[in-house]
């Protein structure tokens, strides 16, 4: 019995050894390499309602309340990560992304309406980040990017009656802004693996609602753009 002891206290004090030498040895793998980079990432986009109201001369006060599904994100971005100054990493990129949402239900002034097709935006954005390292492996960064996207609705109302209103008009170029946090993971080679959120909103663009049989004229609702987002990528060093 005694001997059946050690042997197992050996194994678990040589378990240990072999666990802090590991542990010792992540935070050079966690170390984020500096240079020029390429990423890429996808993920899924949940849109803000898309309200508004005006006032119409021949129907009087008319609000609107579009709810969207969930809907995507994808896109890319080039670059550079500055050499560790401690535990912080700066980073500068410039990225373009696509994200799209189908709209499913809507109501105008109180009337339950279908609401179909989708609202969009193309955007070319410059972000900031700073990776933090201060753990083993993950490496958790913070960010924020502004610049410029071109939205877009085209969503279509259609009543039980059969009514159809068009929510949306041509696409609109916007002031746009994000903010981001997420954390990434050492993969072999000069390749890592990245989780974020993303809140993302655009200048408040104006979409018009119009009545495509002419009974209603256009009217013009200010909005809010904004969407979350969960995304995954990877990012590779040169």
């Amino acid at each position: 019995m005694g001997v059946k002891m050690q042997f197992g206290r050996t194994n678990i004090l040589s378990a240990v050894v072999g666990l802090g030498l590991s542990l010792a040895a992540f935070p050079a793998m966690a170390s984020n390499e500096s240079g020029v980079y390429v990423s890429a990432f996808a993920g899924v986009g949940f849109q803000q309602d898309l309200e508004g109201e005006t006032t119409i001369a021949t129907a009087g006060p008319l609000s609107v309340d579009i709810d969207l599904d969930t809907g995507f994100v994808v896109g890319g971005a080039i670059g550079y990560a500055f050499p560790s100054l401690r535990v912080i990493q700066l980073r500068v990129e410039a990225e373009l992304s696509y994200r799209e949402n189908d709209a499913g239900s809507a109501l105008l002034d109180g009337i339950p309406q279908l609401a179909t097709l989708d609202t969009s935006s193309l955007a070319g954005i410059a972000n900031v980040l700073i990776d933090f390292e201060i753990f083993p492996i993950v490496t958790p960064f913070i960010g924020a990017g502004v610049g410029i996207a071109g939205v877009e609705s085209d969503v279509e109302l259609t009543s039980d009656l059969g009514d159809l209103l068009q929510f949306g008009g041509p696409t609109q170029t916007e002031l746009v802004y994000q903010f981001i946090a997420g954390f990434s993971i050492p993969l072999p080679g000069s390749l890592e693996i990245y989780a974020d959120g993303r809140y993302y909103r655009a200048a408040d663009p104006d979409f018009t609602l119009s009545d495509p049989l002419g009974a209603l004229p256009t009217s013009v609702f200010d909005n809010e753009f904004e969407i979350i987002h969960v995304t995954a990528g990877l990012r590779y060093t040169f």
